[in-house]
């Protein structure tokens, strides 16, 4: 029985210390929608990437995005849609913060 008690304590131990190391990490989430230029309205499955990445996500149906786990510094996100220009913005991302970036897409009609 003593076995099994200090066996269980330093499996709590154990897990004890990845959890708190786990919420030193300076991580950051970059988040923000996708709307049309012309009448603001959202726009839903959006792809948008970050730079320079294999990181991508797509807008929900109400053209929200959002990327979690991002490491702090400096990025260009970028969103293509069918039937719109492609566009992209700088974000700068510090420590431990929430990063927000809007994005509005012209229609490729608008330009002609």
């Amino acid at each position: 029985m003593k076995t099994i008690v200090i066996s269980f304590l330093a499996l709590l131990l154990t897990v004890g210390a990845f959890a708190e190391k786990n919420t030193s990490k300076n991580i950051t989430v970059i988040k923000g929608t996708v709307a049309d230029k012309t009448t603001g309205e959202p726009l839903p499955g959006v792809s948008v990437v970050i730079e320079g990445t294999n990181i991508q996500t797509y807008t929900d149906f109400e053209g929200n995005f959002t990327f979690n786990d991002i490491q702090p510094g400096h990025y260009r996100v970028i969103a293509e849609y069918v039937s719109y220009q492609k566009i992209n913005s700088q974000v700068n991302c510090g420590s431990n913060k929430t990063s927000t970036v809007n994005l509005l897409l012209s229609s490729v009609e608008e330009d002609k």
